[in-house]
């Protein structure tokens, strides 16, 4: 596994967080965490996955 497995392994870790808030029900955070730990995951994830394909 290398180094951007790992940056890709925590990007969709924090899409899963996000989505497992609304679906169990847990109280969604406001501001700059929200922010930081689900709509951040996404484009780095496909960042670093678009840039290992080219």
């Amino acid at each position: 596994m290398n180094n951007f497995d790992i940056i890709r392994l925590f990007a969709a870790l924090q899409v899963m967080l996000m989505h497992s808030t609304s679906w169990l029900q847990l109280p969604l955070w406001d501001g700059l965490h929200r922010v930081l730990v689900g709509f951040a995951g996404v484009p780095i994830f496909f960042g670093v996955s678009g840039f290992l394909i080219s």
